[in-house]
C-alpha cells in the first residue's frame, strides 16, 4: 500500500510525539529532509502548534544567515520574553545590569513614568532566559553561514549533555552532500532518525487560500480546490513555496481585470486559473522565462493540423518543449488571456488598465459578435465544424472590406486563409486568398483608408511574427513569405509616392521654420515627424536642397547638420534604406566642393563659409560611414 503525502506525515507526527512525549532522555536529534519547497516549515509549524496545545514549550530557530552561536541565543531568548527582546529593554538591561545586583526596572516604552514600567531581579531574567524543558528546533540548517560541525556541535550540547529533544530541519540534497562538507560523518554522532516529509499539497492549499481570504479571486480558487492540485501534481516539482506563490499571483492578476466581463463565466474563471497557475510555477521554477510565455502565442498551431508520416524523423525535444507538452501548450492551446498579457504581468506584477482592457477585448472565451472573425478563427481548435465554416467564410470575406482596415488583421486574415488553404480546409484557393488581400491593400492606401506605414513600422509589426499577442499562421511558409514581400512591394510603392508629394512642401520650411524641418528626419523627435525611416533624400535635389543650406543662417544651418548626424551616424541593418540616400549625400559634397572653388578666396556671406569650413567635411564622415555599411551589407548571406 503507498501511503499518500498526508498518511506519510501523519506517521511521522506519530513518532515525534513519542520523541517529545517519553519519559526517556532520547540522546539523539531527529532530522526532516526535504528539497526547498516541500513543506518541512510548513510542517514543522503545524506541529509546533499541535505541541503548544498540549502545553509543550517550543523554541525555534531557523540558522538561515546565522554565523555565531550568540545570534542562535538572540533568537531563544527573543521568543522567550519578546517584550524584553525590545530594542528599548534591551538597552535598559544593558546599562542597568551592571550597575544593580538586586533587580532591574526596566522602562519598556521609554516616557520614565510606572506605567509600562518592568520591575525584576536577576535571577528571574536567567530563569526566563533558560531553554530549560523546551522542544528545540532548528530550521535551514544547509543555509547556515557557520561551519557545519560548529552548528551541529552547538545543537549536539542539548542532545547528548542535556537531554533535550532536538528537530532538525534540512535540505541534505544540497550543499550538505557536498564531500568537503563530510556532513554525513558527522550526522551519524547527533542525529539518530531521519525522515523524508512528503508535500501535502491538498493541506497547503487549503491553508493558503485562508492568507488569500480577503481576496477578491480567493472565492474562485475555492470552488476550484481540486483543479489546484492536478495541475500542482502535473508540474511535478512538489514545491508548495511555488504554489503559494502561484495563488497569490492568481489574486493579483484577478486585481488586474475587470470584474463585470469576468465575474460570471465560468469557462474563463477555470481556464484564467489553469493559465495562470501553470505558468506561475513553470516561471517560478525557471523552466519558462517571461519571453517564453510571451511567445505562445505565437506557436504555430498549422503543426497541430499537419499529417505525420511513419518515416519523418523526430527532432530532439528541447527542456522548454517538454515543459510545454507536459501541460498542453506544445501547440497553440488558446489561454483565457492573450500571452503577451501574462508576459507583462509577469514582468511587471501587474497589468496596466490599458492591457488589461485590451486583454479581456482579445480573449477568445469572451468573444461575441462584435469580436472579428479572424479572430475567433485563430483559436481553431475551440470551434465547432459549424463555427469553422462559418468564421472561415465570414474571414475572407472581411478582407475585400476596406471600412475600418488594419493592416495586422489583414495579415492575420491572409495567414490563417492561406494556411487553411493550403491543407484543403477551404475551397479558395491559395492564390484567390492572395490577389484579395494584395488588392484589398491597394485599394485602402488609393481611398485613404490607410496611410503607407514607414519601412521602420513595417518592420516592428513583421519582426516578431505577431500582432495583437497571437502569432501569423504559418509565418514560416513560402505562401505566407511569398504574400508578405508583394504585400511589402506594395506599401513601399505606396510609401515611396506619398513621399514624393510631401517633398515640395516640406523643402518649403527651410524658408520659414527650419526646427520643424530638422525634426522631420530625426529619430529621437518626440514630435509626429514624416521622414524618420524613409529615404527622403533619395527623391530631393542636390542642387535644390544645397541652394537653400547655404543662405541659411549659421544658427540654422547648425540644426540641419544636428539632424544629419542624427541621421547619418551608425546606421544599423534595420535601416538598409539609408544606403539609397547615399546617391544624394555624395552630390550635395560635389554642390559643395564647386562652390568651394569659386568662393575659396572671397566668400560672399557668412553662411557660405561655414557650410564651406564645417558642413562639408561631416559630408566626408556620413558618406564613408554609409560607404562601409553599404560594403557590410553587400558581404551578407544572399546579397
Amino acid at each position: 500500500m503507498i501511503l499518500t503525502a498526508q498518511d506519510h506525515n501523519e506517521s511521522i507526527k506519530i513518532f515525534l510525539d513519542r520523541y517529545c512525549n517519553q519519559d526517556a532522555k532520547p540522546s539523539y536529534a531527529v532530522m526532516l529532509r526535504g528539497p526547498w519547497g516541500s513543506g518541512k516549515t510548513w510542517f514543522i509549524e503545524n506541529y509546533r502548534k499541535e505541541l503548544e496545545k498540549r502545553d509543550k514549550r517550543v523554541l525555534y530557530v531557523s540558522f538561515f544567515g546565522i554565523s555565531k552561536i550568540s545570534e542562535i541565543k538572540d533568537q531563544f531568548f527573543a521568543q522567550i520574553h519578546p517584550r524584553l527582546a525590545s530594542q528599548t529593554a534591551k538597552r535598559a538591561w544593558g546599562i542597568t545590569k551592571s550597575l544593580i545586583k538586586g533587580t532591574i526596572k526596566i522602562d519598556l516604552n521609554g516616557d520614565g513614568s510606572d506605567e509600562g514600567s518592568w520591575q525584576i531581579s536577576l535571577p528571574e531574567i536567567e530563569k526566563w532566559a533558560s531553554t530549560e524543558g523546551a522542544i528545540l528546533v532548528f530550521d535551514d540548517l544547509e543555509r547556515s553561514s557557520m561551519k557545519i560541525e560548529d552548528a551541529l556541535g552547538f545543537i549536539n550540547q542539548f542532545v547528548e549533555h542535556d537531554g533535550y529533544r532536538v528537530i532538525i530541519l534540512a535540505n541534505e540534497s544540497s550543499q550538505l552532500s557536498t564531500p568537503e562538507i563530510g556532513f554525513k560523518k558527522i550526522k551519524e554522532k547527533v542525529i539518530g532518525r531521519t525522515f523524508q516529509i512528503q508535500p501535502d499539497a491538498d493541506g497547503a492549499i487549503q491553508h493558503f487560500l485562508t492568507e488569500t481570504s480577503s481576496r477578491a479571486g480567493n472565492e474562485f480558487l475555492d470552488k476550484n480546490k481540486t483543479q489546484l492540485l492536478a495541475i500542482f501534481n502535473r508540474a511535478g516539482y512538489q514545491n508548495l513555496r511555488q504554489l503559494r506563490q502561484a495563488i497569490f499571483d492568481f489574486c493579483d492578476l484577478w486585481d488586474s481585470l475587470d470584474k463585470k466581463q469576468i465575474s460570471t463565466n465560468e469557462k474563463f474563471q477555470k481556464q484564467l486559473i489553469n493559465d495562470c497557475i501553470t505558468l506561475s510555477i513553470e516561471y517560478r521554477s525557471g523552466s519558462l522565462t517571461s519571453e517564453d510565455i510571451g511567445e505562445l502565442g505565437e506557436t504555430n498551431w498549422s503543426a497541430y493540423l499537419e499529417l505525420k508520416s511513419s518515416s519523418d524523423q523526430s527532432v530532439p525535444e528541447r527542456e522548454k518543449d517538454k515543459v510545454l507538452k507536459r501541460h498542453g501548450l506544445e501547440y497553440a492551446q488558446p489561454l483565457a488571456l492573450p500571452p503577451s498579457a501574462f508576459r507583462e504581468f509577469f514582468e511587471t506584477g501587474n497589468l496596466s488598465v490599458v492591457s488589461a482592457t485590451d486583454a479581456l477585448r482579445d480573449s477568445h472565451l469572451l468573444a461575441d459578435e462584435s469580436t472579428p472573425a479572424w479572430r475567433r478563427l485563430w483559436y481553431l481548435r475551440s470551434l465547432s465544424n459549424s463555427d469553422f465554416e462559418k468564421l472561415a467564410s465570414e474571414t475572407f470575406a472581411g478582407m475585400k472590406s476596406v471600412k475600418n482596415f488594419d493592416l495586422a488583421e489583414l495579415i492575420h486574415s491572409a495567414a490563417i486563409l492561406l494556411n487553411l488553404s493550403r491543407i484543403k480546409l477551404i475551397r479558395q484557393s491559395m492564390r484567390q486568398i492572395e490577389i484579395v488581400a494584395l488588392k484589398s491593400i491597394k485599394v485602402a492606401i488609393s481611398k485613404g483608408a490607410m496611410k503607407p506605414p514607414s519601412q521602420r513600422e513595417l518592420n516592428e509589426l513583421l519582426r516578431h511574427g505577431s500582432a495583437f499577442g497571437l502569432g501569423f499562421t504559418a509565418r514560416d511558409s513560402i505562401e505566407f513569405r511569398k504574400f508578405i514581400n508583394n504585400a511589402k512591394a506594395i506599401i513601399t510603392t505606396a510609401r515611396r509616392s506619398w513621399i514624393r508629394r510631401q517633398i515640395t512642401p516640406w523643402l518649403a520650411m527651410l524658408d520659414t521654420d527650419v526646427a520643424r524641418w530638422a525634426k522631420q528626419i530625426a529619430r529621437n523627435s518626440e514630435e509626429q515627424v514624416w521622414f524618420s525611416d524613409d529615404p527622403v533624400f533619395h527623391h530631393v535635389s542636390a542642387l535644390q536642397f544645397h541652394r537653400k543650406f547655404i543662405n541659411l543662417q549659421v544658427s540654422e544651418q547648425e540644426l540641419v547638420q544636428d539632424s544629419f548626424t542624427e541621421r547619418f551616424t551608425h546606421p544599423n541593418l534595420y535601416a538598409e534604406w539609408l544606403i539609397l540616400e547615399l546617391p544624394f549625400l555624395v552630390k550635395l559634397k560635389g554642390e559643395m566642393s564647386k562652390n568651394s572653388l569659386l568662393n575659396r578666396k572671397t566668400p560672399r556671406h557668412l553662411s557660405h563659409y561655414t557650410a564651406r569650413a564645417w558642413f562639408s567635411p561631416k559630408l566626408d564622415e556620413y558618406i564613408s560611414s554609409l560607404e562601409n555599411f553599404k560594403n557590410e551589407i553587400s558581404k551578407k548571406p544572399g546579397n
